[in-house]
């Protein structure tokens, strides 16, 4: 009984869905192997377009028809356009990761710094008067309920900074208590975090825009398509304002809680907030200018 031929077993695939896995086992090594035949590909290029055709295959057979030539020849044509298919995609992964990878590509920055912030701390005279040793030289030897207070609205400011041990101190000199200090404390990192989740975002949206950039402008040197240059051009102009449009939004989000969310936090008008701050500042920098 003579064996059928492979354009036979693909055209009774086709009308009873039958012989799949044998007509599977003969072409993949064919598939497999194709790259190896043409110029630029190696044996790890053999294994990235296998799986890069293997899920194509489905649709090959289904749309085989039998015109006087063999399967073998459909095949191969499939196995042309694929390649180019594939080197397209992988020059256009390299370049991304290229463009990725140089210094001038924008990390996201990093998280702030875990240090405690002890208002009342002693700083070493080897170290030199620091911004806490300013505001607690500013408010006098001996801190008052008000200077208290002004002091717990700047420390607020820096909620990943707190510890513990600085609760308790906070409210030792604002005189309220630290259970209400502890949930005014959840309340402001709470605003904070969804502060920090919306940095992040525009951060990696800055990002893949920049890289964007960086692609293309590394295909519109190489392009020599009239045609094609125009499109780069275009969607080089539009990945430069997305990351324009983006700088923007960052540069107008805040990265510490407001003072509204430190009013709402601890019950106080707003205005008290302002005005503490301001004078808490205008204070620290008479003490840094007279200790300069």
């Amino acid at each position: 009984m003579p064996v059928p031929t492979l354009n036979q077993r693909v055209l009774q695939y086709q009308r009873d869905g039958r012989g799949l896995e044998e007509i599977l086992a003969e072409i993949g090594p064919r598939i497999y192997r194709y790259p190896l035949s043409k110029l630029g590909f190696d044996e790890d290029d053999c294994g990235e377009y296998f799986l890069f055709v293997y899920p194509r295959l489905l649709r090959t057979l289904d749309r085989f028809q039998d015109q006087g030539k063999p399967f073998e020849w459909y095949l191969n044509s499939v196995l042309r356009w694929q390649l180019r298919e594939y080197r397209r995609r992988r020059c256009a992964g390299e370049e991304s990761w290229a463009a990725a990878a140089q210094s001038g590509f924008w990390e996201p920055e990093g998280k702030p710094s875990c240090s405690h912030f002890a208002p009342c701390a002693q700083v070493g005279a080897e170290e030199g008067p620091g911004v806490l040793e300013l505001v607690r030289r500013a408010c006098g030897s001996r801190v008052s309920r008000a200077a208290g207070r002004r002091i717990l609205f700047w420390a607020l400011k820096h909620p990943r900074e707190l510890g513990p041990e600085d609760l308790q101190v906070l409210a030792e000199i604002s005189g309220l208590a630290p259970s209400f200090l502890a949930e005014a404390l959840r309340s402001v990192e709470r605003s904070l975090h969804e502060r920090e989740q919306r940095l992040q975002r525009l951060y990696q949206r800055r990002n893949r825009a920049y890289a964007r950039c960086l692609h293309l402008q590394a295909r519109l040197c190489r392009e020599l398509d009239p045609g094609r240059k125009e499109q780069l051009r275009l969607r080089l102009d539009k990945a430069r304002e997305s990351l324009h449009r983006t700088a923007e939004r960052l540069a107008g989000t805040r990265a510490h809680p407001s003072n509204r969310e430190i009013a709402r936090a601890l019950q106080v008008p707003k205005g008290t907030v302002d005005s503490s701050l301001y004078w808490l500042r205008q204070r620290v920098l008479r003490e840094a200018r007279s200790s300069a």
